[in-house]
């Protein structure tokens, strides 16, 4: 019998329901649930979320908000949180679903990769005595306009691939692991589509960059200085000079060009990043002219 899913937010009208849409395309034979922890029954989806869906290329199910209840906590195997408070929220109002229960981030970082049940793999994880933190929220963007929807929607499919490709393992696979040299390849192809939201999830949530200003920590940071660089209406060119790997930790340099109407900058980077248990490299530093100045 496959897998049973529910996605739970606060109102059951964003967050949950794009991620519920996202994980029933990726894959069909589940079953994916949606709810809401504070929740009006019966409402429609919003035009905000339909056009986001729609802004995904994904078709808007049918839906209707509704409160998560006992019965849909006990007969889920999983239960996906978009933010620390609704697992909160699972341990308060049900505790017996607590060993069951962890943020959409936290599961794509964390679920094992190792071969086995999922059943085996998510009690490995001690999901009861884990403390939820900040980093795990997925930013509601109730009363936000139809952009900050089209940016949730992004970040949540973008994050349910990674929740998809773990739960399609079977007893007997593990996960392909990248090698780092490939964090490369997306930083340009990230930049390039002018995508900050796919450079910000090469980071780890407490990342550190060496920016003009200084060095800076956290992905809202970082998101600042891609931002600013995206507006510059630049192409990126990049060649790796070296991936160095110990265990889970590499350190890296690249040789790069950002080239534009109003600039022409190169620099070779110092990099630090650290493979999680999704088989992904992330950055832990990022220094983009840590080995220099290509013209100096």
């Amino acid at each position: 019998m496959p897998p049973s899913v529910i996605f739970l937010c606060t109102g059951n009208a964003a967050r949950s329901v794009i991620a519920g849409a996202a994980l029933a395309r990726r894959l069909p034979e589940l079953a994916v649930a949606t709810a809401g922890t504070l929740t009006i029954d019966g409402q429609p989806m919003s035009h905000r979320t339909r056009a986001a869906l729609a802004a995904v290329g994904i078709e808007p199910p049918a839906h209707r908000s509704r409160q998560a209840s006992p019965a849909d906590l006990d007969r889920a195997d999983l239960v996906v949180a978009l933010a620390p408070e609704h697992v909160r929220w699972v341990r308060r109002t049900h505790g017996a679903a607590a060993g069951r229960t962890a943020t959409l981030r936290r599961l794509v970082r964390d679920l094992p990769t190792v071969s086995g049940p999922l059943e085996d793999r998510i009690t490995a994880l001690n999901l009861a005595g884990m403390e939820p933190e900040p980093w795990e929220e997925v930013i509601d963007p109730g009363g936000g306009e139809v952009e900050d929807f089209v940016g949730c929607a992004r970040q949540v499919v973008d994050l349910v691939d990674g929740l998809a490709a773990a739960l399609a393992l079977g007893d007997h696979q593990t996960m392909a692991e990248e090698t780092p040299a490939e964090i490369h390849r997306k930083v340009e192809q990230a930049f390039n589509s002018g995508d900050v939201d796919a450079l910000v999830e090469l980071y780890e949530p407490d990342a550190q960059m060496v920016t003009p200003d200084g060095l800076v920590t956290g992905t809202d940071a970082i998101r600042q200085n891609w931002t600013f660089l995206l507006s510059l209406g630049a192409t990126m060119s990049l060649e790796t000079r070296y991936a160095y790997r110990n265990g889970n930790i590499s350190l890296l340099r690249n040789d790069y060009r950002v080239t534009g109407p109003d600039v022409d900058l190169a620099g070779s980077t110092s990099e630090v990043a650290r493979l999680g248990s999704d088989g992904k490299w992330r950055y832990v530093i990022d220094h983009p002219f840590g080995a220099g100045n290509l013209d100096d």
